[in-house]
């Protein structure tokens, strides 16, 4: 299907045989005649004469009173052109009607006395309270988070684009993967579905719809040809491992913000690859721009801890951890603490200008005030900082998280050593730091690690498999700024943990062979 930007000239689409065909359903041709298309039809459509009679009895002889006139057609009306479905849009049907079935922006006319901007908001507000959350603005979809669970992401509404015309049916983000699964079927050229939004806009769950419609389709391709049980089994592998790397990527990269309970920190793109029947072979996710800085606060300062910045917490994977791994045995030997409120990472504590300024000088002051919040963590519920509001179990998360990392390959001493290695950088940030004493009047002020300080050094040391000195000399390094090299620390081995993790997904669902691809970034 081709379009003009503009609409201005009638364009007709090409029909080509393609395996598109096998899903059980025509692919359609879209035909737009707007009041402004001065062309001949005659000259745009000499290859659909049977349809001539009908477009010229439905051309707008007054293009004052009529509105747009849409035809669509498939393969098997071209010798029907009397059943031909048509969709009519007059002006004169109610404000609400006229909202609902425009399902393109870009057919919607010129307003009068009101801004195209502010028109256009309205009509989406409107179809938003219809129940209509996708609109079309030319080969854009526009998506709104409704907030809540709907009925449009469920099976039995994907079952309708698979066996419709999708110019039929109403705009949604399947419409956009039938598009790009088909195109690429048919033009043998890669395909690309960019998602861009603010935080809580939907991007995720949207991505993760897009990829199971298209695994679907080539799922009904497959059972329509009638192919072995042994490619089905490999593309079943391939699914669960796309769907586990993304369970394990969005622990370690998702996190609870004021607008979303599982916000994206960092932008991923996956590309599933094809063979030349259509079937998915391989995948690669390559992740980008992890937010780092969220591991040592959450855009929370001391003087509103408890205020704005109290919604937002760390990345999901140490909430799971912390309540997830229940048994003595190994909670000791991971060194976790009772309570997420015992480590000063996630209480997402920050220090203010004027402490930042005085040096470590504050840094007892800062001990006391940790000793005391570790107290209160230990005998104390989870806060509401740490909860997620809409009812999620970080617990069973976890349980969803542990088999997705044993689904791509890693054993149990692997995914005990990444705990460590998780539990290292919780620790990292308990490493407080003070003034060591001058001995002389104008000796250069000098920091050191503080007693209780030390002894999370140690343990950050045993974790990492490091002599305790070495973990020492690496902090204090450049004495006058430990801190800002102990938080640099903890971001690298974090960083470090997500690209192994990327890595091990991407040799898991490795095939070395691929005729195709389409990706989701």
């Amino acid at each position: 299907r081709r379009r003009s930007q503009t609409y201005s000239e009638l364009e007709t689409a090409e029909l080509a045989t393609s395996p598109a065909a096998s899903l059980g359903r025509p692919e359609p041709v879209e035909i737009l005649v707007t009041p402004k298309a001065p062309t001949p039809l005659t000259r745009q459509l000499h290859e659909f004469e049977a349809m001539l009679p009908l477009l010229e009895e439905a051309s707008p002889s007054s293009p004052e009173t009529c509105g747009a006139f849409q035809v669509a057609a498939t393969r098997s009306y071209l010798d029907k052109a009397d059943a031909m479905p048509m969709k009519l849009c007059c002006p004169e049907r109610s404000p609400e009607l006229e909202v609902l079935q425009t399902d393109d922006l870009v057919t919607v006319p010129e307003p009068e006395g009101e801004p195209l901007e502010d028109h256009l908001l309205r009509m989406l507000e409107t179809r938003c309270q219809l129940g209509r959350y996708h609109t079309f603005a030319g080969p854009v979809l526009l998506s709104i988070n409704p907030l809540k669970d709907v009925e449009q992401a469920a099976a039995s509404v994907a079952e309708k684009y698979f066996h419709s015309c999708t110019a039929e049916l109403p705009p949604h983000v399947f419409s956009v993967a039938d598009r790009a699964y088909r195109g690429m079927l048919r033009t043998r050229v890669a395909q690309a579905i960019m998602l861009y939004g603010e935080s809580g806009s939907g991007k995720t769950e949207s991505a993760k719809q897009i990829m199971s419609y298209i695994f679907e389709a080539a799922g009904r391709i497959r059972a329509y040809e009638g192919w072995s049980v042994g490619t089905a089994t490999s593309s079943g592998v391939l699914v669960d491992c796309i769907m586990a790397a993304g369970t394990v990527l969005e622990a370690l990269g998702n996190s609870k913000t004021p607008q979303c309970d599982n916000a994206s920190r960092f932008g991923k793109y996956t590309e599933i690859f094809f063979g030349a029947n259509g079937q998915p072979v391989g995948a690669c996710i390559k992740p980008y721009l992890l937010e780092k800085t969220r591991l040592i606060q959450q855009a929370t300062s001391r003087r509103s801890r408890r205020a704005a910045g109290a919604d937002e917490r760390s990345y999901h994977i140490f909430y799971q951890m912390l309540l997830g791994v229940t048994d003595p045995a190994q909670r000791s030997e991971l060194g976790l603490l009772d309570s997420p409120a015992m480590y000063t990472y996630l209480e997402g504590r920050q220090y203010s200008d004027t402490e930042a300024g005085a040096g470590h000088g504050a840094a007892s002051d800062m001990e006391e005030e940790d000793a005391g919040a570790a107290e209160r963590g230990a005998r104390e519920p989870l806060s509401a900082k740490h909860l997620l509001p809409s009812g999620g179990d970080d617990q069973k998360q976890w349980a969803e998280t542990h088999t997705a990392l044993l689904a791509l390959g890693l054993s149990q001493e692997e995914i005990k050593d990444l705990l460590k290695v998780l539990s290292a950088v919780l620790l990292l940030g308990n490493i407080t730091l003070g003034r060591k004493e001058q001995v002389q009047e104008h000796e250069e002020e000098q920091a050191e690690i503080t007693p209780k300080g030390t002894e999370y050094l140690r343990q950050v040391a045993d974790l990492l498999g490091l002599p305790t000195r070495d973990l020492r000399a690496m902090i204090m390094h450049r004495n006058l700024k430990a801190e800002a090299a102990r938080d640099s620390m903890a971001k690298v081995v974090y960083q470090r943990a997500f690209a192994m993790l990327t890595l091990r997904a991407n040799k898991r669902m490795d095939s070395g062979q691929a005729a195709h691809s389409a990706g989701v970034i």
